[in-house]
């Protein structure tokens, strides 16, 4: 619904709200780590990514949180999650190097996948800040972040 949303901040704090109007911090913190990305998949269910490059989730409204391990997690920095339909997730990664990637799960965040998952290859990138997916077309994500080069911004649109 629209007045529902939750928001993540420094040292683990997680707050939600149902209304729109009054805020509840979560039972637990997911962790010590600032949290960089949220994600409310219903008002039970909250996705959080930290500084410390790790993803967790919650199913009871923060009242206890499971680490989602993925290939890479534990370093670097989560800067994004996006779920465009209930089973397709997109995830924003960057190493420690730092070298921007992007994951996707098809199966709700059980699984994830470095993109491409075929041929082809990510334009070189620090990270990638911010993405989203299309609703209509989940396999369609676009990602924005900072280059290479560490001063020019980069945009990418990917269709699978």
């Amino acid at each position: 619904s629209s007045t529902q949303a939750v928001a993540g901040g420094d040292s683990g704090a997680v707050v939600y709200t149902l209304d729109g109007s009054a805020w509840t911090a979560v039972g637990a913190a997911p962790t010590a780590q600032n949290i960089n990305a949220v994600w409310m998949r219903g008002e039970r269910e909250f996705w959080v990514g930290t500084a410390d490059g790790k993803l967790y989730y919650s199913t009871d409204q923060g009242a206890s949180w499971t680490e989602k391990t993925f290939s890479g997690s534990g370093a670097g920095v989560v800067h994004d999650i996006s779920f465009p339909t209930a089973s397709v997730m997109y995830v924003s990664h960057a190493t420690a190097t730092p070298a921007g990637r992007l994951l996707r799960s098809y199966d709700g965040g059980y699984s994830l996948n470095v993109l491409p998952e075929g041929v082809g290859s990510l334009p070189a990138n620090d990270r990638f800040t911010a993405i989203t997916a299309c609703g209509n077309d989940a396999n369609m994500v676009i990602g924005a972040g900072l280059a290479d080069d560490g001063t020019d911004g980069i945009i990418i649109r990917g269709v699978d």
